[in-house]
């Protein structure tokens, strides 16, 4: 699988080892690799169509003028928890906030976010934030 073409430019398998030496011994690092070894290139392809969608949503409600703790909002925060819980592994609203908290702090992932729409990052991270309370 050619991540890297199927995330246009982003690819997860450059921070392999350092997802795996942060997260190895968690359960959602479990999950994750079990259920993501058995993706074929639909399911990626799937995967992926359902995220972006998710951030073109986002970037047109914060482009619209919708506040990060609008029901707009925080209904896409939903979507997303809902799309790693699908795909990937069961998270909480606590975890959500510590991965938005990531996004904004580490470049590699808000430069990617902002592809979508620039400020994407801190709006969705603040959405996040809101929608667990």
């Amino acid at each position: 699988m050619d991540h890297e073409s199927l995330f246009d430019g982003f690819n997860p398998d450059e921070f392999e080892a350092e997802a795996k030496s942060r997260w190895e011994k968690t359960e959602a690092w479990s999950e994750s690799k079990r259920r993501t070894k058995q993706y074929g290139e639909s399911e990626w392809q799937e995967l992926k169509e359902e995220l972006v969608m998710i951030w073109t949503d986002a970037a047109k409600a914060m482009d619209s003028g919708e506040t990060s703790d609008s029901v707009a909002a925080l209904t896409l925060v939903e979507r997303h928890r809902q799309h790693i819980d699908r795909w990937f592994y069961q998270l909480t609203r606590e975890a959500h906030v510590a991965l938005a908290d990531m996004w904004v702090t580490d470049t590699r992932f808000s430069k990617n976010i902002d592809k979508h729409g620039e400020g994407l990052t801190v709006w969705f991270a603040n959405a996040v934030r809101e929608a667990a309370g």
